[in-house]
């Protein structure tokens, strides 16, 4: 059924029609999407115009939402006093604090107890709780908040070729801004001012990256460099990583396997995952191709979808095994391979259930 009018289609909304000041029109007689401008009134008693389209597609009343003013009991001066009291006696016209609602966009003039002046948006004020961006250190007070004057040693290493005409006392001390930076044995980096001013030097001084032929994988750990994967790394070599990075990154080793771990792993002792015998490769080093002698026992039964052949030999699982006289215990892989244990009701180990 095709809803023509407003009362049909959205009956509760036609509640809020306003019928002494909308004269000659009502829910009955008007389109649920209509552009024109009609009065309405909330269940709280508010009265405000807006489009009968803007209604239908979810406004609401807008003193009961915050966006305007019921002055005493909703606007910023009687919510917020803490905010209005930084409101610009001058600059703001004739516009007061009790003018305003908590959700309003519109920019004003702030100014704080240090006599710092700005302008931002009243709804940001108070619901990101920002204050003044001088105080805090977002913009900058020339000779007093700037990096220069606050942190002169930091200012030092500011990379003047790099950073396109920016200087450090155009920049706030605390500022988020991804910036060049060199340090007095040449090393560039970018960071930010702020994880600057928090202690963070420069990351090849400190061991954080790699310097090539000092600290790099290849220098140190040149076997394990060996076996990079040249096709599958794209643009990054083991000369610009470090040897305990936490990287993940392609590995090939001499037989061809290709694997991807972190370098860390590898410098600590891990190698090909298929070498080892950690992962699996079907007829080359799976548990029926290596311990057929083992795989017999193997009770598929018990053992659901995995399958001798898909099995490492020295994988950690514990499987169900079944030996020649018909007894079934459970085992580690691995531990049958490394210790050659087996049956243990037939090696008088374990009693059998009954």
């Amino acid at each position: 059924m095709k809803h023509s009018t407003l009362a049909d289609k959205f009956p509760e909304l036609a509640k809020q029609w306003d019928f002494d000041k909308n004269e000659g029109l009502s829910p009955q007689t008007i389109a649920p999407y209509s552009e024109k401008l009609v009065w309405w009134r909330c269940a709280l008693g508010h009265t405000w115009q807006a489009s009968v389209a803007d209604l239908s597609r979810g406004r609401g009343c807008p003193y009961c939402f915050g966006y305007r003013p019921i002055p005493g009991v909703s606007d910023l001066q009687t919510l917020y006093p803490e905010i209005a009291a930084e409101w610009h006696p001058e600059r703001n016209g004739s516009l007061l604090p009790s003018q305003v609602a908590r959700r309003s966009n519109k920019i004003v003039w702030w100014r704080c107890e240090k006599g710092h002046e700005w302008q931002a948006r009243v709804n940001n004020r108070v619901g990101y709780g920002t204050g003044c961006p001088f105080c805090f250190g977002r913009l900058v007070i020339s000779g007093k908040t700037d990096l220069a004057a606050r942190y002169p040693e930091i200012a030092d290493e500011w990379n003047y070729e790099r950073n396109q005409g920016l200087l450090p006392s155009e920049l706030p001390a605390q500022s988020n801004k991804l910036i060049w930076w060199k340090c007095s044995e040449g090393h560039e980096w970018q960071a930010t001012s702020n994880n600057r001013v928090h202690g963070k030097g420069c990351p090849y001084c400190s061991g954080r990256r790699a310097i090539s032929g000092v600290n790099d994988l290849v220098t140190l750990f040149p076997e394990i460099a060996a076996e990079w994967n040249p096709d599958r790394n794209g643009d990054l070599l083991p000369s610009q990583v470090k040897p305990f990075s936490h990287k993940l990154v392609w590995w090939k080793c001499k037989e061809g396997h290709e694997w991807k771990t972190i370098v860390y792993n590898r410098t600590r002792g891990r190698s090909c995952p298929y070498c080892m015998g950690s992962r699996v490769i079907p007829g080359v080093n799976d548990l029926a191709t290596q311990y057929p002698e083992l795989a017999v026992q193997w009770y598929q039964e018990r053992n659901g979808d995995l399958h001798p052949e898909k099995a490492g030999c020295y994988s950690s699982k514990k499987v169900w095994w079944q030996c020649d006289q018909g007894h079934i215990w459970q085992a580690e892989i691995g531990n049958r391979v490394r210790t050659g244990s087996r049956c243990p009701f037939c090696m008088g180990l374990e009693k059998r259930k009954v």
